[in-house]
Parts: C-alpha cells; sequence; structure tokens
C-alpha cells in the first residue's frame, strides 16, 4: 500500500542580499523540493544554519523567464529534517515543496 504524504507549497521572496528562513525543522520530513522561480536571480540554500553568501550553500539557477521552472533541487534519498535557509545576491522568488505523513 503506497505512503500517503502531505505536501505544504510554501512561497518566499528572498530580499537582495538577505538570508531567510524558508521551513522550519522537521523531525519526520518525508520530501523536500526546493525551486528558484523567480526571472533572473539565482539563489542558495543551505541546512541547519542561514547562507553567509550566495555560494555558501546549494546554488539553483533562476527561471529561464519570469514565473517559469528555474531551478530546482529534490532531496531523494536523505531529506534534511533541520531548519531550510534561502539567499540570493540580488532576491529572487522561491517555491518550497516540504512533505511528511504526520501533517504539521
Amino acid at each position: 500500500m503506497p505512503k500517503h504524504i502531505t505536501i505544504n507549497t510554501i512561497s518566499k521572496t528572498l530580499a537582495a542580499a538577505t538570508p531567510l528562513l524558508l521551513a522550519p525543522a522537521h523531525t519526520q520530513r518525508e520530501f523536500l523540493t526546493i525551486q528558484n522561480t523567480g526571472g533572473t536571480n539565482p539563489m542558495t540554500f543551505k541546512t541547519g544554519s542561514a547562507p553567509a553568501s550566495a555560494t555558501d550553500g546549494i546554488c539553483l539557477d533562476p527561471a529561464t523567464i519570469a514565473g517559469g521552472q528555474g531551478g530546482s533541487y529534490e532531496f531523494r534519498d536523505r531529506v534534511p529534517v533541520d531548519a531550510i535557509y534561502g539567499y540570493s545576491t540580488n532576491g529572487t522568488t522561491v517555491l518550497i515543496f516540504d512533505g511528511s505523513d504526520a501533517g504539521y
């Protein structure tokens, strides 16, 4: 029988050069995908602590057009349960798909 996971979709706007909490720690997180939906600026995300710069973490390219798919990262084998933070030198928009079978 397949497992039922509830996915919470979180939309955030990263201000220029300002780290932001994208998703709080969740010990029962089982799914996590992060997507840069901004049309021009790259972003970086990191688990556990806020990125100190645009290269301190996993970097995602911007969408090819505003509202497009952009760079994304899906955790497959080991999903982090600690907090997720984002950073963009010039600001961007991001979607976080955060899921668990235990709810929030």
